[in-house]
């Protein structure tokens, strides 16, 4: 069955659908779409696709958005806490300093997003995709990324302290002035990472991992050895 479509205008319509069914808004289709200081809260958005829509001051706190596809949507500034994002897909999209504390994102996809400065504290990242991302400046503080495999993600200056990246792939990446304290990167592959300049005592982060000889020889350099 098509998802019913509701195209700009979307406020008024959505507030309209939501004083009928309630909190079931699932199998809905929103394009082009503005939404100003609204409070959806645990609304059932599972499924539904939203295209071009601009959410501003919104809440989605405890809502089911599994299976849901967000494509060039904008929510800077959104509150996404203990939302159920399981098998959801965000493309191109800006959501840079969003909360999404509590969060179930188990196989979410994020693909060419903007995270910058968001919050992902307690949340569930098992199967997490994050293909072009930037996540620099973001509190990831004991998140978990392993056996991940991570293409063209921005996590400088973000708070990585006791983040798992054991066994994870990083491909055209970026760790620089990233804070990693306890962080654990056992069988990591940093070798498509630009981790910045590093000191001896920096490098103890990165224990048990694979590096390249390029990446071997900054660090040597960086303590004032002269490789030939």
């Amino acid at each position: 069955m098509e998802n019913k479509k509701i195209i700009g205008q979307g406020a008024v319509a959505l507030s309209s659908l939501l004083a009928v069914q309630g909190r079931n808004c699932s199998e809905m289709y929103f394009e082009d779409c503005q939404f100003a200081d609204m409070d959806f809260l645990d609304v059932d958005f599972s499924g539904s696709r939203f295209e071009n829509c601009h959410f501003t001051a919104c809440r989605f706190d405890g809502s089911d958005l599994s299976d849901s596809i967000w494509h060039k949507c904008q929510a800077i500034g959104g509150y996404f806490c203990d939302v159920n994002a399981t098998d959801a897909r965000f493309t191109r999209g800006n959501f840079s300093n969003t909360d999404w504390t509590g969060a179930t994102l188990t196989s979410t996809a994020f693909e060419d997003c903007k995270l910058i400065g968001g919050h992902f504290e307690r949340v569930s990242t098992y199967g997490m995709v994050l293909r072009q991302c930037r996540l620099a400046s973001a509190f990831l503080r004991g998140i978990s990324f392993y056996k991940s495999q991570l293409d063209e993600v921005d996590f400088s200056d973000a708070d990585l302290d006791g983040a798992d990246f054991q066994k994870a792939v990083f491909v055209n990446c970026s760790l620089r002035q990233a804070a990693l304290a306890t962080a654990k990167f056992a069988g990591a592959d940093l070798r498509g990472c630009d981790l910045g300049p590093l000191s001896l005592t920096d490098a103890r982060q990165f224990r048990q991992a694979v590096i390249s000889h390029n990446q071997a020889a900054d660090l040597l350099r960086g303590i004032g050895l002269v490789v030939m």
